[in-house]
């Protein structure tokens, strides 16, 4: 994917601003090729929202944020973000590998157990899930390139 040009799919376009660096490049590109080969366009409707990425040990911040069937990875913070991510970049790279059941990672997975723990000491920490559980439901299974550990649930 070209940075800056959209790369379209039959219903949504992944866009990669020039200004984020690697591993914000990274997740747009693992986002709109799950998008695009999974057919998880449905996800990307409803009311427009944004997710903050704080990787503290790479001194990175992006977000990406969700608008009319439109993704847009961009460097820094938005202007109005829903959920706000601190993770160091090795747990950030291991995420869409994490096998989640209804949207959630799945505790049976020992990576799923070791993102608890990091969520339980402070090492991982996200803000707003209080006021928006489905839409971190959302953000991990346009993320995740696991499997499903169990029956497909219906998206939300």
């Amino acid at each position: 994917m070209s940075r800056g040009a959209p790369v379209m799919s039959p219903r949504a376009a992944v866009v990669v601003d020039e200004g984020v660096d690697g591993l914000g490049a990274i997740v747009g590109d693992l986002i709109s090729t799950n998008v695009e080969d999974s057919g998880r366009w449905p996800l990307l409707g409803g009311r427009p929202w944004s997710v903050a990425i704080d990787v503290h040990d790479a001194e990175s911040t992006f977000f990406v944020s969700v608008d009319d069937g439109r993704i847009r990875v961009g460097a820094g913070r938005p202007l109005r973000m829903d959920l706000e991510v601190r993770v160091d970049g090795d747990t950030l790279i291991g995420i869409p590998e994490i096998p989640l059941v209804a949207g959630v990672p799945d505790p049976r997975s020992p990576a799923a157990r070791r993102l608890f723990r990091d969520l339980g000491t402070g090492r991982v920490s996200i803000g707003g899930i209080a006021r928006h559980p489905l839409l971190l439901r959302r953000f991990l299974r346009i993320l995740t390139t696991a499997q499903a550990t169990s029956r497909r649930s219906r998206i939300v």
